[in-house]
C-alpha cells in the first residue's frame, strides 16, 4: 500500500525475482482510491483482501492468484459501510473440509469463510459473521453489483475511547480488544460476558495470540511488550526499553527526555528517564533501567495519574494530570528531585471568565505548583517520596495572587543541597535536613535518620533593580567545587543574560555574561570556563572574564529536529553537545570539546534524533539517547573509534570546518588556530598498523582487545560492537 500521488491511495501486489533477476521487481495496481487507506491485511495466500478507509470496510476476491504476468492478476471489490469509524479490525478463516469428488469440480468450490471483528472510534467492537460469503449472496439476489448494503453486526461496547487493537483467539470464541484504558478486555462471544486484567501501564497497541493459543503478546505504547498466560492471565516474560514519548508536544519548550543520568555508584548501575505517555501528552511516569542489562528495574508514577481510573468529567471531558516539567537525579542516585504543575482547563473556568484574557489570569490563580524530593529505596528499587514543597516559588494564600512557577532545577555536586530559580527572579538553594517530631528524630523501619529538604537562602537575580520583570525562562548550573552558581535568565523585555553566584553567601560574585539572542539550550562551568550553548556556542574564563572562543551554529528554532543539549564531563575536562546535522531532518552530531581549544577532539553522526545526552558519572565518557530508544556510549579517550566514523586509512588532510557545517567562527584568545572539524575521528596515526600482506598474521594482545571491549556501562548495538572487534583483527589487509 502505498500513495503515489496526491488525493490517490493505491494497493500494490509486487512479485521479488530470483537469480541474475534478483534486482528486479514485478509490480501491478490491483485497486485505486481516493480516500485514504488506514489499513490492509491479506489472508488465504493472496485469495481476500480486507482493507478499512474511514468508516468503509472493503473486501476484495480472486478466484486463483497464480497469474502470470502478475497484471493478469484482478480482484473483485465490495464495499461495507460500518456504523463507525475503525479503528482497528482482524480476520478469521474457516476452511472448509471438502471432500476428494468436490475438490475435482471448480463449480462446487466454496471460498473460506471470513469472521471479522471491528473496533471503533467510539470504543465498540462490531463483528461480521461470514461476511464475503454474505455480500456475494446478496448481489446474486439483487444482481446490483455496484451496490453497498449495510450488513447488521452484533455489537459490543465497554471501552470509553477508541479501541486501538482487536483480535481473534485461535478457536473463534474469543476476542480480545485493548485501547487506552491499559485493560486487557477478553469478550466470549457466546454468552456475551467479558473478562479484564487492567493497570497494564499504558494503552494496548497491538496483540497477538500464539500458535498454539496458550499465549497472548501485547505491545504496550510505553515500548514494552508483555506475553501472558491464557489459562491464568498472568505475565510470563516482559521486555521494556527505554520509554520515551512518541508524540512531541508543538508547546513544550524541551521536547525530549527530561533526565538520563546515570549515578556514580557503580553497583547500582541505573539509570533515571521520564516517560511520556501517549495520551495525554503528559510526563507522570518514572522508568529505571539497568544500564549492563538494559532492563527495566521499576517504574513509578511521579503525580496522581488517571489511566485505569475514571478519568472523565461531567460533560465527558478529559481529566488532564499533572506534568512532570523537571526533573534531576543527584550524583550519587539516592536523591531525585521532581517538579509538576496541573492548571485548571480554561473550559472549568468559563463561568467566572468574562473572556479569554480573563481566563489566562484565572488560570495562573489556580496553577499547582509542587516541588518534590524522593529517596532511592533499594529494596523496593523504586524512589519513595521524603519532601513536597507546595507553591515554592509563590503563595498559594489568595487566589489574587498569581503562582509562580518553576524555571529550572538542578542538584550540588554534594547530593544533599539543590537550586531552584523562578518566575518571580528568586533562586532558592534547598538543602536536606534531618527530621524531628516534638524534638525527637525521626527515624525508618531500619534506624535510619529520615531527612526533609527546607529552604536555606533566597538569592535575588536582580537585587539592584526597583522592579523586578516576571521572568519567563532561566537555566541554572552548579560549579564541580560547589563555588559557584550559574544563573541564565530573560524575560519578555530583556534578552539572555547570565549571572554568577555564590550559593554560600548569596551573594552575586561575576558577570552579566551577554546578553544572547535566540533560545539558550544549555548552561554549565567546567573548572574556571563557562560554557553557553544557544545560537552560539561560548566558552568564557570566568577569572579573566574574557571571552575564550565562540562560533555561530545557524539553528533554525522552528524547524529543529535534535533540539540542541550540552553535557560536562568533569573527570575528564570536556563537553559534548548534540546538534542537528546540517541538511538532513533526522541525522544528528556528537561533537565534544576541550573549553581551552575550539578545534573539536571528537565527532559522530548519529542516524537518529538525539532525544537526550548527558554525563557516564561513574567512569568519561557520555550516554546518547535517540529517538530509535537506543542507548549508546561515547568515550573519546578510547583507541577504537566508533563504528559509525572508521575510516580504513589514516586521517587526511581536513576538509570540512565546523563553520561549514555550523555557521562562522569567531575566536578571541585563540584568533590564531583556524576552527577545522577533522574528518571522522582517529586517535592519530601512531595506532594505524602497516599495511599487510595475504599471508601476514595480525597479532592481537590482551591489553588491546580489553581496550576495545571497553565500552563503559551501557553495551553497543551488537553491529558496532562486532564491527569493532573485527576491524582489530582484520587490520589493514584492506589497506
Amino acid at each position: 500500500m502505498d500513495r503515489k500521488a496526491v488525493g490517490l491511495w493505491r494497493i500494490s501486489v509486487h512479485r521479488l525475482l530470483a537469480g541474475p533477476e534478483a534486482h528486479k521487481s514485478e509490480v501491478a495496481t490491483l485497486r485505486t482510491s481516493k480516500e485514504p487507506i488506514s489499513s490492509f491485511k491479506v489472508v488465504e495466500n493472496g485469495k481476500n483482501i480486507i482493507a478499512t478507509s474511514d468508516s468503509i470496510l472493503t473486501l476484495g476476491t480472486t478466484p486463483s492468484t497464480n497469474q502470470s504476468p502478475l497484471k493478469a492478476l484482478s480482484y473483485t471489490w465490495r464495499d461495507v459501510e460500518c456504523p463507525e469509524w475503525i479503528s482497528s479490525f482482524d480476520v478469521r478463516v474457516i476452511r472448509e473440509e471438502m471432500t476428494p469428488k468436490r475438490k475435482k469440480s471448480e463449480k462446487h468450490h466454496r471460498s473460506a469463510r471470513l469472521d471479522i471483528v471491528i473496533g471503533g472510534l467510539k470504543g465498540s467492537l462490531h463483528v461480521y459473521d461470514d461476511l464475503m460469503r454474505k455480500l456475494i449472496r446478496v448481489e446474486k439476489k439483487s444482481n446490483n453489483k455496484d451496490a453497498a448494503p449495510n450488513f447488521s453486526s452484533y455489537q459490543k461496547h465497554w471501552h470509553r475511547n477508541v479501541v486501538l487493537s482487536v483480535k481473534w483467539s485461535r478457536d473463534g470464541n474469543y476476542v480480545l480488544s485493548g485501547g487506552l484504558e491499559t485493560v486487557l478486555l477478553i469478550w466470549q462471544l457466546e454468552s456475551g460476558s467479558h473478562t479484564t486484567l487492567p493497570h497494564l501501564g499504558a494503552p494496548l497497541e497491538g496483540i497477538v495470540v500464539s500458535p498454539s493459543g496458550s499465549s497472548y503478546a501485547v505491545r504496550l505504547a510505553d515500548n514494552s511488550t508483555m506475553i501472558l498466560s491464557t489459562a491464568e492471565l498472568k505475565p510470563t516474560f516482559s521486555v521494556a526499553g527505554i520509554q520515551q514519548p512518541t508524540n512531541i508536544n508543538n508547546q513544550s519548550q524541551l521536547p525530549y527526555v527530561a533526565t538520563v543520568d546515570a549515578p556514580e555508584d557503580s553497583s547500582q548501575d541505573r539509570v533515571s528517564s521520564r516517560v511520556l505517555s501517549v495520551l495525554p501528552q503528559n510526563a507522570a511516569y518514572l522508568q529505571t533501567l539497568n544500564l549492563r542489562s538494559a532492563a527495566q528495574i521499576s517504574k513509578q508514577a511521579l503525580t496522581r495519574t488517571k489511566a485505569t481510573d475514571l478519568n472523565l468529567g461531567p460533560e465527558s471531558n478529559t481529566i488532564e494530570e499533572p506534568n512532570v516539567i523537571l526533573m534531576q537525579i543527584s550524583s550519587g542516585g539516592d536523591w531525585l528531585a521532581t517538579v509538576d504543575e496541573w492548571t485548571p482547563p480554561k473550559r472549568d473556568l468559563a463561568v467566572i471568565s468574562s473572556s479569554d484574557e480573563q481566563g489566562k489570569v484565572e488560570q495562573g490563580r489556580r496553577r499547582e505548583i509542587y516541588l518534590k524530593f524522593w529517596s532511592w529505596n533499594e529494596e523496593s528499587k523504586v524512589y519513595e517520596l521524603a519532601s513536597r514543597i507546595d507553591y515554592p516559588h509563590g503563595s498559594a494564600g489568595s487566589l489574587l495572587d498569581q503562582q509562580n512557577g518553576i524555571l529550572d532545577l538542578v542538584f550540588c555536586p554534594d547530593s544533599y543541597s539543590a537550586a531552584t530559580v523562578g518566575e518571580d527572579g528568586v533562586v532558592k538553594i534547598w538543602n536536606a535536613q534531618p527530621r524531628y517530631r516534638h524534638g525527637t528524630p525521626v527515624r525508618d523501619g531500619k534506624g535510619k535518620q529520615l531527612l526533609d529538604w527546607k529552604c536555606r537562602v533566597n538569592i535575588p537575580i536582580n537585587s539592584g533593580t526597583m522592579t523586578i520583570p516576571k521572568y519567563s525562562k532561566a537555566r541554572l548550573a552548579y560549579s564541580a567545587d560547589q563555588s559557584c552558581l550559574a544563573v541564565a535568565s530573560t524575560s519578555p523585555t530583556s534578552p539572555w543574560t547570565v549571572q554568577i553566584l555564590d550559593p554560600h553567601l548569596g551573594t552575586s560574585t561575576g558577570g552579566p555574561y551577554g546578553p544572547f539572542t535566540g533560545p539558550l539550550y544549555g548552561l554549565g562551568i567546567l573548572d574556571q570556563y563557562l560554557t553557553i550553548l544557544s545560537d552560539q556556542l561560548q566558552v568564557w574564563n570566568l577569572v579573566t572574564e574574557r571571552l575564550v572562543y565562540s562560533f555561530a551554529l545557524e539553528l533554525d528554532e522552528g524547524r529543529l529536529s535534535t533540539i540542541p543539549q550540552l553535557s560536562l564531563d568533569t573527570r575528564q575536562g570536556t563537553f559534548a553537545v548534540a546538534l542537528p546535522e546540517k541538511g538532513s531532518t533526522m541525522m544528528s552530531a556528537i561533537i565534544i570539546f576541550e573549553p581551552t581549544n575550539p578545534k573539536p577532539i571528537y565527532y559522530e553522526q548519529v542516524p537518529q534524533v538525539i532525544t537526550a545526552l548527558t554525563t557516564l558519572h561513574g567512569s568519561p565518557g557520555y550516554i546518547v539517547v535517540d529517538s530509535a530508544a537506543e542507548i549508546r556510549t561515547i568515550v573519546p579517550s578510547q583507541s577504537t573509534t566508533p563504528a559509525a566514523l572508521a575510516l580504513p586509512t589514516p586521517p587526511q588532510t581536513p576538509s570540512r570546518s565546523l563553520a561549514d557545517i555550523y555557521g562562522n567562527t569567531d575566536s578571541v584568545d585563540t584568533s590564531n588556530d583556524q576552527m577545522v572539524l577533522d574528518p571522522p575521528f582517529q586517535p592519530g596515526a601512531s595506532h594505524v598498523e602497516p599495511h599487510l600482506g595475504e599471508d601476514d598474521v595480525v597479532v592481537v594482545t590482551s591489553e588491546k582487545l580489553a581496550e576495545t571491549l571497553d565500552t563503559g556501562p551501557a553495551m553497543p548495538p551488537v553491529r558496532e560492537l562486532f564491527e569493532r572487534v573485527a576491524r582489530l583483527f582484520v587490520g589493514n589487509q584492506e589497506g
